[in-house]
């Protein structure tokens, strides 16, 4: 049985590739559809996401260029167009790579949870599509629980690592609990958007907006249960604000000291938390001076951001021996699957042995009770599990080391056991022998 991977990613393709071969979620059905009819994949999972599209397989021979090819006609594009970019791992290099996406050591920013959902999600359609067989389904299911220890873990993602979040910190810094607390939004573009919702997220009881587009204002506002407000009316709104976030296109300062010095003599020592994300920046510096007032410019959100970073990075070793851990877990369970077939069809012979023998025997056994028979097929199957046992454990053993090969190839000689097939019947090895390592 072959692991293997066929992807990209934002380290080995720019966006205009990566976005020509990302799957959305109505093409699914119809991708996991082709590669079975098609191409003949078993087993699938395929994880697309802004940053990368991995295709994982499980399958009897090597894929490589089956899922080329696949990619080249989903999505109708030219091997030149794509090859250069695609990256291929096996066995457990590609167990090692989902572990460590999973964990989020291959996220552009080390540590990000989204990518834990993403890989959840991509496992979900996989199963929904019964593209996953039993093998992907225990190696997602692996990942899944490396990426969740190595959040619990360690601390490889602690702190703000984007400029929005790094704001949202400082001020639970200043405030501590931000439930209740009054924010400014001055500018409702996409920085502030996405503040605003770490802040509602966080507690804070009321969101103002104020912007020069009122149509914008209102949107944004609503989004949040907010409300907007005329732009011009924002130096009012300070004196009753907690937090202002200013994120405008202004060409000059729109928050001058002189007047936040009014705004902080009408507050009565209450704190007033600036950050101003604007380049160039929207808050005179000197605002920063002014009693009660804490000011923070994008290069201290950058700062406190590449800090962060740094923390994370500090953890890598950490999350790097708990995937080994599972990485090991998990390809000792995956070799212990070729001695299946084996311990199988050993299974099968010892048996029709013990049926033959007992047939010949019938005419002196033609006594016995329908109780006593049932007790000879009993005692009987028992022996047969009791001289395999501690072969089949030894087996089992030398195959999840890694050394089980010869040890396969010298039992089907001395039993002369023939290829295993796929369409062979049961009886399959006993499951005591056979059952899974814990998950």
């Amino acid at each position: 049985m072959h692991l293997q991977l066929t992807g990209t990613s934002h380290k080995s393709a720019p966006v205009e590739v990566r976005e020509k071969l990302a799957f959305g979620k109505h093409q699914f059905a119809d991708s996991f559809r082709l590669l079975r009819s098609r191409y003949g994949v078993r087993e699938c999972v395929i994880l697309s996401t802004c940053n990368r599209i991995e295709i994982y397989t499980g399958s009897e021979q090597p894929l490589r260029e089956t899922i080329e090819l696949f990619l080249q006609e989903f999505h109708n594009l030219p091997a030149s167009a794509i090859s250069h970019c695609l990256f291929h791992r096996s066995n457990d290099q590609a167990v090692r790579h989902l572990l460590g996406v999973s964990a989020g050591l291959d996220s552009m920013i080390v540590g990000e949870a989204q990518i834990l959902g993403q890989v959840s999600e991509a496992h979900r359609l996989a199963q929904e599509h019964k593209a996953v067989g039993p093998i992907l389904d225990r190696l997602f299911r692996q990942a899944l629980s490396t990426g969740k220890r190595a959040r619990t873990e360690t601390e490889i993602n602690r702190g703000a690592v984007s400029i929005s979040h790094a704001a949202v910190e400082l001020a639970r810094q200043i405030f501590g609990d931000l439930t209740g607390r009054r924010a400014l939004l001055i500018g409702a573009g996409e920085m502030s958007e996405i503040t605003a919702r770490l802040l509602a997220s966080g507690g804070v009881g009321k969101i103002l907006v104020a912007s020069r587009t009122r149509e914008r204002s209102e949107e944004l506002a609503g989004q949040f249960g907010g409300e907007a407000m005329a732009y011009e009316d924002f130096p009012k709104a300070m004196v009753s604000a907690d937090i202002v976030i200013c994120s405008t296109s202004a060409p000059h300062a729109i928050i001058r000291h002189q007047d936040v010095r009014q705004v902080v003599h009408a507050r009565r020592a209450r704190p007033l938390f600036i950050i101003d994300m604007a380049v160039p920046r929207d808050v005179e510096a000197e605002v920063g001076d002014l009693d009660n007032v804490f000011l923070f410019n994008i290069d201290d959100l950058r700062g406190v951001v590449e800090k962060n970073l740094a923390e994370r990075n500090k953890e890598i070793g950490k999350v790097e021996a708990i995937i080994q851990e599972e990485i090991e877990r998990f390809i000792g369970w995956f070799r212990s699957l070729e001695v299946v077939p084996v311990l199988t069809e050993l299974n099968r012979k010892l048996e029709a042995i013990r049926r033959a023998e007992i047939e010949m025997s019938a005419r002196k056994l033609a006594h016995l009770s329908e109780k006593d028979r049932q007790t000879v097929e009993i005692v009987t199957q028992g022996i047969i599990k009791r001289i395999l046992k501690h072969p089949m454990a030894h087996l089992k053993a030398e195959a999840q080391s890694g050394n089980g090969h010869a040890h396969l190839e010298t039992l089907r000689a001395l039993f002369d056991l023939e290829q295993y097939s796929e369409t062979a019947d049961e009886p399959v090895p006993d499951e005591d022998i056979l059952r899974e390592a814990p998950a």
